[in-house]
């Protein structure tokens, strides 16, 4: 079954992502985004590791990329299982921006059938048709699957 992004609404990941094969050149880079997340507290860090030394070849044109692609995959997947609605994130190039904003946008769009490949469903308008499962889309909060529609609830009701 897809997962349904941001269903954990109250939880906050901090990822701490210490690439820096995304330079090419400088593996001080790692040791930067260490230590600067060993400066911040709280939060506690999830830490997706990259290696400290290896050799980068250049792959369609950007260096690295045999061995950044495979990190945003995990990432993401990490991101797909925990599903926070807050992200916080200390990485040492621009490159982890790519599983965070990949899965940000997905989060918004509804459900992702897979990490770097898959793709977004768009979420369903109030009054459309839905589905619970991964036969259709999921309704676009705050609304909900009733009956194979997406609906609101009862504002008045609410506030008894």
């Amino acid at each position: 079954m897809a997962p349904r992004f941001g269903e954990n609404s109250d939880v906050t990941l901090s990822l701490l992502l210490p690439e820096w094969q995304g330079s090419g050149t400088d593996p001080m880079l790692a040791a930067g985004a260490r230590e600067l997340a060993a400066r911040l507290s709280p939060p506690e860090f999830l830490e997706i590791d990259a290696p400290s030394d290896e050799a980068l070849t250049k792959l369609d044109g950007v260096t690295g990329l045999s061995s950044i692609g495979p990190r945003a995959k995990q990432t993401l997947e990490v991101l797909a299982e925990r599903q926070p609605s807050r992200l916080f994130v200390v990485g040492g190039t621009c490159g982890v921006d790519l599983a965070r904003n990949t899965y940000t946008a997905c989060r918004a769009s509804g459900t992702c059938s897979g990490a770097l490949g898959g793709t977004c469903s768009m979420t369903a308008a109030d009054g459309a048709a839905c589905s619970t499962g991964t036969a259709g889309p999921a309704c676009l909060p705050p609304a909900r699957c009733v009956s194979g529609r997406c609906t609101l609830s009862d504002p008045v009701a609410c506030a008894r």
